[in-house]
This record gives C-alpha cells, structure tokens and sequence, in this order.
C-alpha cells in the first residue's frame, strides 16, 4: 500500500499521518497559505493567530497578529 492510501485510513482513524515528504525529517515543510485570522482567548490574553500546515506531514505552524 502507498502512503497516500495508508494516510487516508490513518485520517479515518484520527492517527497520526505518515510523512510523505523526505524533505520534511529536516525541517523543509511545503507550507499552505495561513489561515483566515481568528480570535483565541488564552489566560487573560485576547490572540489574533493565523495558522497554516504542511501539505506532506500535516505540522502545524501559527504566527501571533495581535495581543490585546
């Protein structure tokens, strides 16, 4: 079986996803655009955060707009 289709079942599973890139064991994600900003409270902090993934390992990366 390929990692695409052993990726699919592991989605199906909510496993982890296997990485599809060689790249990325060094830290050379293939990055989405971010996200459309949102507003998170955490401890007495208001957040404006942007997040994007890698499109091969699915690691999540997320960048601070705003901390009010």
């Amino acid at each position: 079986m390929n990692a695409a289709k052993e990726n699919t079942f592991r989605a199906l599973r909510d496993e982890e996803l296997l990485v599809t890139s060689f790249w990325c064991r060094f830290g050379w994600h293939t990055w989405t655009k971010y996200r459309e900003p949102e507003l998170v409270r955490e401890g007495i902090y208001k957040l404006t955060i942007q997040e994007r993934r890698c499109g091969s390992c699915n690691v999540a990366n997320r960048r601070v707009l705003n901390k009010d």
